[in-house]
């Protein structure tokens, strides 16, 4: 590496790096190995699903270690076996210990009937940032049948507009998934923009949040997929949208525009079914590493009859979909 300042050297020598350095690019990945060694020497192993999950038996008690970048959530069966291995991890490293309110942006609520994951205070300061206190609570996201076009002209440069959509993304991403099909239909105006779109961005919804509550069948997860036809009027593809519930609230979603022109409802209905089919099966592996997947196979429901017969009679539909179709065909022949 080159001479860092304040250190007297010959400006024509470089300094030969014997250990990880924080700041440098490798850093990043040299922690991530040595956490990820002293986890597994621990008993914890990682799931195949997500390489950032760790479970494993300690004393005869389950943990659960989920880890973003140096922040972890750690969950055992029992509080001794909790403490033994945060013991562990600080006779290792610096380990700072808090109460399950926050983590990296969510804020979390537990009690005994229910766990509620928000981000108020994360709106509350976007609502600051974009000076939209002013703006009309609204009890939907987006207006019904509302359709945006390119802006016509140049693209206003008063309005923060990529800004407020990127950060209305990562509310979309972790805790809101009401919110996903407006922050997609708005972010495809990122370069043709005007007040119009700035308009649209401008729903308050800031009480909305992810509620966990204990079930019958606690460990249970059921998919819907759903699809729109051709609303983009300016290119015809369709929107893909699916989520899985769990304990009463949404685990994973997604909302995208489809890569290809679907040519009638049910071929849209059926990519989504498709892609929808990817997801529930990284569920369920994620589901079975740790162990809390009790069900012969994940339940997808879709609201298309026509899409429902192509799976099981598997129809063609042209190369490309016959590809994702045979794909699905197996996944539901094996009865996963």
């Amino acid at each position: 590496m080159t001479i860092p300042e304040g250190l007297t050297c010959d400006a024509n020598k470089v300094c030969k790096l014997n250990k990880s350095l924080y700041g440098l690019k490798q850093a990043p990945r040299c922690w991530n190995s040595k956490f990820d060694a002293v986890l597994k020497k621990f008993g914890l192993a990682n799931s195949k699903a997500d390489q950032c999950v760790y479970v494993g038996t300690i004393n005869g008690a389950k943990c659960y270690l989920c880890l973003y970048v140096d922040d972890g959530l750690l969950f055992a069966k029992n509080t001794s076996t909790l403490k033994e291995l945060i013991n562990d991890l600080q006779s290792i490293f610096e380990v700072k210990i808090c109460s399950l309110k926050n983590f990296v942006g969510m804020e979390i609520q537990k009690c005994d009937k229910y766990i509620f994951i928000h981000q108020s205070n994360y709106i509350e300061k976007l609502l600051n940032k974009f000076n939209l206190y002013n703006c009309k609570p609204n009890c939907i996201p987006v207006e019904p049948h509302m359709k945006l076009v390119k802006g016509e002209g140049e693209t206003e440069k008063n309005i923060p507009y990529r800004e407020a959509v990127g950060s209305l993304m990562h509310l979309a991403t972790v805790s809101r998934p009401d919110i996903s099909f407006a922050v997609s239909l708005v972010s495809r105006f990122l370069n043709s923009y005007n007040e119009t779109h700035w308009n649209a961005t401008k729903k308050e919804t800031k009480g909305y949040g992810l509620c966990y509550t204990p079930m019958s069948e606690p460990n249970v997860v059921v998919g819907y997929s759903d699809a729109d036809f051709a609303n983009d009027p300016s290119t015809r593809r369709s929107v893909t949208g699916y989520v899985f519930i769990k304990n009463g609230a949404a685990v994973t979603w997604a909302c995208q525009k489809q890569q290809t022109v679907a040519l009638s409802t049910t071929e849209a209905e059926f990519m989504a079914a498709c892609a929808a089919t990817k997801e529930a099966m990284w569920v369920k592996q994620l589901l079975c590493d740790i162990g809390e997947f009790n069900q012969k196979s994940v339940c997808l429901n879709l609201d298309n009859q026509s899409a429902i017969n192509r799976v099981t009679t598997f129809s063609s539909m042209g190369l490309t979909t016959d590809l994702s179709s045979g794909n699905l065909a197996c996944f539901v022949e094996l009865g996963n």
